[in-house]
C-alpha cells in the first residue's frame, strides 16, 4: 500500500477577468465624463498702453478691420496683394509699419499680417494699443 505524505496544495490561478472588467469600466467612465476643448495659447485681449506718446515716427499704417478688410494709409488693399504692397512701401523707404487691429479681428489674421510685414523687410512693425483710464493716486 502506498500512502501519500502531506496533502499537496493545488496552486490556484488568480482570475484576472474581473480586474480587466473593472479597468475597462473605469476607462469608459473617464472617456465619457471628460470634456475636451482646444486651448488658444494666445490671449485675444489687445494690450493697453501706459502712455500716449509714440516712441518712433510711423511711416505706414495698416488697419485690420473685424471682418478682415485691410487698408494701408487709408487705401483698401486686397489680402492677396498685401505682400506686393508691403514690398512697395519698403522700396519707398517706409521702414516702420504701425498695425491697428480691431478688437474683434482674429489673431490668426494679425499673425499672418505681421509675418508678411517681417518678410517684406520692415525694420519695425508696431502694434497699436488703446490707452486706458489711469486711476487717480
Amino acid at each position: 500500500m502506498k500512502f501519500e505524505g502531506a496533502p499537496r496544495h493545488r496552486q490556484h490561478a488568480i482570475n484576472m477577468v474581473p480586474l480587466i472588467n473593472i479597468v475597462f469600466l473605469l476607462l469608459i467612465f473617464f472617456i465619457l465624463t471628460s470634456t475636451f476643448r482646444t486651448i488658444d495659447p494666445i490671449d485675444h485681449q489687445l494690450p493697453e498702453a501706459d502712455s500716449s506718446e509714440p516712441g518712433v515716427a510711423v511711416q505706414a499704417v495698416l488697419t485690420v478691420a473685424a471682418d478682415g478688410e485691410l487698408t494701408i494709409d487709408g487705401e483698401p488693399v486686397a489680402r492677396g496683394s498685401l505682400p506686393a504692397t508691403f514690398r512697395a512701401a519698403v522700396a519707398a523707404d517706409k521702414t516702420t509699419l504701425l498695425i491697428k487691429v480691431a478688437q474683434l479681428a482674429t489673431i490668426s489674421m494679425l499673425r499672418d499680417v505681421m509675418d508678411e510685414a517681417k518678410v517684406a523687410g520692415f525694420d519695425q512693425v508696431l502694434l497699436a494699443t488703446r490707452r486706458t483710464e489711469l486711476e487717480a493716486p
